[in-house]
């Protein structure tokens, strides 16, 4: 009876690691957002910035600027120059293709407060493999003053990211946003997976 129950809990155990191997690989830990610098992800270009503590730099951190748990420990936000006009951006670009299926939006200011409106509302993200050959993949509206926003995306590689902010959620001057995530966590449509074996 007890070589039974170890036999079966065995093929038991054999079969739930089976089942994990072949589940698509979790990337949610700080140390995997792609668009950290530490990963080769730089700001090739923005349309405006602030300045002064507020640079689009700040939205390409380093892996020392989250905690554990993936929560800044200092301010990581971008502003748009005063009276910049919509649409604001930034360019991103990796040091090779890179996978996305999802991002994580961290839209809360300390700001918002003191500057009712402040926070980016409506974003957009354009891909492609030269910043002069961009293709929108997708629209989100972001919720106020809100950390951890996730939306994911059909899975796409590329080698650019434009972040577009279209609306803000009312302030007349600035519009903030702050250090957005993006991971891979591994799913390929069949055809991209075939590709990739090879």
């Amino acid at each position: 009876m007890t070589r039974f129950r170890l036999r079966h809990a065995a093929h038991a155990l054999a079969l739930l690691l089976a089942m994990a191997a072949s589940l698509p690989a979790s990337a949610e830990g700080p140390a995997d957002n792609l668009f950290l610098r530490s990963k080769g992800t730089q700001v090739e270009a923005f349309s405006s910035e602030f300045g002064s503590g507020w640079e689009a730099s700040n939205l390409t951190p380093a892996s020392t600027d989250f905690d554990a748990s993936g929560q800044p420990v200092r301010d990581l936000v971008w502003s748009s120059a005063s009276m910049a006009p919509f649409p604001h951006w930034v360019l991103f670009r990796f040091e090779k293709p890179t996978w996305f299926t999802h991002f994580v939006f961290d839209n809360y200011l300390a700001e918002e407060p003191d500057h009712p409106g402040i926070s980016a509302r409506a974003v957009e993200l354009w891909v492609g493999d030269a910043p002069d050959a961009l293709r929108r993949i997708a629209s989100f509206e972001l919720r106020k003053n809100e950390r951890g926003q996730r939306f994911a995306v059909e899975p796409v590689q590329t080698s650019y990211i434009r972040l577009v902010v279209v609306s803000n959620y009312g302030h007349p001057w600035y519009t903030e946003l702050g250090a957005t995530q993006a991971f891979d966590d591994g799913t390929r449509p069949p055809a991209d997976e075939a590709v990739d074996a090879r």
